[in-house]
């Protein structure tokens, strides 16, 4: 058996956060496996009971799916904070300054719902053109300056690394472990009651089958992204007993 490529995941935020790293201080220091595992998205599943919704991977907050785990990681970062669209002008220029500020230093952007409704990164652009260039799971080119009015979800959402603070491994992967730990008992921060996530939600799965509710599409978009993550997770918690 051909053996899996580590360093492609379906978890876009997480893929996101190890693409930025590469431009940092501490690019030799993360393998996408420890950015899974210490971000926590190698653990993560959120159910919705009755369908299985596909919104399930991306129902949290940015803070908890990327800002938290870069602060683990040993990074402060700045939220464009979300706005709705069709946005006025001084507002689309607010969010290409944004990227363009922190791609000037040498380091992308993520953004989300770039192409699709994922998180990707904005690594250049060209003024002249009046272009974002842009990758996300679907694609890779230039996203016109006016289509952020146009976002596949109408929102337009960035972030982008601030400062590389210095950070103890073992802090760190001792904080990894509890927030990973509060998942699992359904004790982190969601963003809707309605979703099971930790250990729970393998039991709303489960409820959605035994109603025989589960959307086809959600189905099979939370075991690719959920069955690739516990893959992560084996080998995340490997490396820990190794270290």
């Amino acid at each position: 058996m051909r053996e899996r490529s580590w360093e492609k995941t379906f978890t876009a935020a997480a893929q996101s956060i190890y693409a930025l790293l590469q431009y940092t201080d501490k690019k030799e220091m993360y393998t996408l496996v420890n950015v899974m595992g210490l971000t926590g998205h190698a653990f993560r599943m959120n159910i919705h009971p009755d369908d299985v919704s596909p919104a399930g991977p991306t129902m949290f907050s940015p803070t908890e799916l990327l800002e938290k785990g870069l602060n683990i990681l040993g990074f402060t970062c700045e939220q464009l904070y979300g706005f709705r669209t069709p946005a006025p002008l001084d507002k689309l220029e607010e969010a290409v300054n944004f990227a363009q500020q922190t791609i000037d230093r040498g380091i992308p952007a993520i953004g989300w719902s770039l192409f699709i409704p994922e998180f990707g990164v904005i690594y250049g652009y060209d003024d002249e053109k009046q272009e974002l260039y842009c990758k996300d799971p679907s694609h890779d080119g230039p996203l016109p300056y006016a289509k952020l009015n146009e976002l596949p979800l109408n929102h337009v959402f960035m972030l982008r690394i601030q400062d590389s603070i210095p950070v103890d491994p073992m802090q760190a992967w001792k904080d990894a472990l509890d927030r990973i730990v509060q998942f699992a008992h359904e004790q982190a921060p969601t963003l809707s009651e309605d979703y099971r996530h930790g250990l729970a939600g393998y039991d709303a799965w489960i409820q959605a089958f035994r109603n025989r509710t589960v959307n086809p599409f959600g189905n099979a978009y939370n075991a690719e992204v959920v069955g690739d993550a516990r893959e992560y997770a084996a080998r995340f918690l490997r490396t820990l007993s190794a270290n």
